[in-house]
This record gives structure tokens, sequence and C-alpha cells, in this order.
């Protein structure tokens, strides 16, 4: 009979650990890479190793998609290859997109860091993280959400409408676009248009401005911010400015021709 009871036990956790790899002491990998839809709302946190999920881990074209939910909790999420990350609730320590990933972030909080490398594309409306780093020809489309800082830098893209942000660096041929009117620097309004290195150094040794305006979405613009040599941020005007100013154009050239 205890035979029988150890048996069921050990077929219990082989059935457990199916799709888990034990990596170094107190981590545990959950690899997802066979092209299906895995809905995560579970806590994994709870238990004492960290669990980090990577979705099609050198698994290129399989497409699988993870949909984290309400509920769930993890220590690292890993997007890799052609995967599909949903992330609408729950809590993250790190987050990541890589190699050709997508990423759409509606809600949830991450604890550390979102990365968006390689090519992969993110597209976020709300949740919070306390830095939103892209790089390496990683792009992200921003119309929401809550970040400590915005880090865009070696051929990174960071398009943003809307949004709370605690402060902004750019560096090595990255660009970050940010929609919006009122646009100041330092309190000096500014004109729409490219902003740049003021001394040419790496943005860890540029001066600190600060930028003020109101984002497309309502927002109040108001952070600090550090460009590096190469990199720009971009101010572009919101629709209805864009409008006012066209038909400002129009009138001139009218006024000019008549």
């Amino acid at each position: 009979m205890r035979s029988k009871a150890i048996l069921v036990v050990v077929l219990v956790l082989g059935v457990f650990n199916i799709g888990l790899q034990q990596a170094e002491a107190g981590t545990v990998y959950l690899d997802r890479n066979d092209g299906q839809i895995h809905n995560i709302d579970y806590d994994y946190e709870r238990e004492y190793d960290t669990y980090v999920m990577r979705v099609d881990y050198q698994s290129p074209g399989m497409y699988t998609t993870v949909n984290f939910l309400s509920g769930a909790r993890l220590g690292g999420l890993v997007g890799y290859e052609n995967s599909i990350i949903n992330v609408s609730g729950g809590w993250i320590n790190g987050l990541t997109a890589e190699g050709s990933s997508r990423l759409f972030m509606s809600g949830g909080s991450v604890g550390y860091s979102t990365n968006v490398w390689g090519n992969s594309e993110a597209t976020i409306i709300g949740g919070g993280t306390p830095r939103l780093f892209v790089s390496e020809n990683g792009s992200a489309n921003v119309s929401g959400g809550s970040y400590g800082q915005l880090a865009s830098l070696m051929t990174g893209q960071i398009y943003m409408s809307n949004g709370s942000i605690g402060n902004i660096v750019a560096g090595q041929s990255a660009a970050i676009t940010l929609v919006g009117s009122d646009f100041a620097i330092d309190g000096q309004p500014v004109d729409f248009g490219s902003i740049t290195s003021i001394h040419g150094n790496d943005y860890v040794y540029e001066t600190v401005r600060v930028l003020t305006g109101t984002f497309l979405g309502g927002n109040t613009i108001d952070f600090d911010f550090r460009i590096g040599n190469g990199a720009s941020i971009v101010l572009v005007p919101e629709p209805t400015t864009l409008l006012l100013l066209s038909l400002g154009a129009v009138m001139l050239r009218r006024k000019h021709g008549a």
C-alpha cells in the first residue's frame, strides 16, 4: 500500500514538472514553446523558488501566445522569437520582449523593468513599470500607463501620446516621439521638432533639462530628460494643433497671394 502511495506521488510530481526546467539554485524555468494559447492566472511566486516563464525560447516560428491575467505572479516573463505576450493584470518582477516578439500591455504591474529589444514591438495602453527600456531596434507605441523612467538606447524607438513619466533618457541613435501641445523646456516655449544633445556627450554626462506640456491623451507633461549624442526627442503636435497650424499656413498663403 505504501509503495502505491509513493508511486502516485511520483506520478503527480512528474505531471506537475512537465514544461519546467530547473536552472541555477532558486530559479525554475516554465517554458511555453508549443504554438498554443496559455492563460496564466496562478501565483507562482508564493512558492519558495523564483519562476521565470520563457515563451518560444529557441523555438522560432511557433507563435506561442501567453495571456498574463489578474492573479498571476512571476519572477520573470520573457517572450522570444515570434511569441505574443498579452499582459492585462497580475505582477511580474521583470518583463522582456525580444527577437521579433510582440508585447501588448493593458494592465498589471512590473516590479523592476519592462524591456523591448531586438526588433520586438510593444503596444502599451496601461499598467505600470519603474522602467520602460527600448533598445536594439525595438519599438514601443505608448498611449497610457505609468513609468518611473522611459529609456531608449541603441536605435530604440518610442512613440508616446499619453501616460505618466518620472524622467526620460535617450542615447546612441535612439528616438523618442512625444505627441502633444504647449511644449516648453526649462520654462521656455519650444517649437515642434527635434530636441538633441547640448554638449555632444553620452546622455549620462548631459545637462538635465525639464520638459513640460500636455500629451494628446490629456496627461500633464512635467519631467526631467537627458539626451545623448546621436539621439533625439521629437515633439509632434496633436491633431487639433496640427490642423490649426495647417489652417494658419493656408490663411497666410492666401493673404500673401491677395
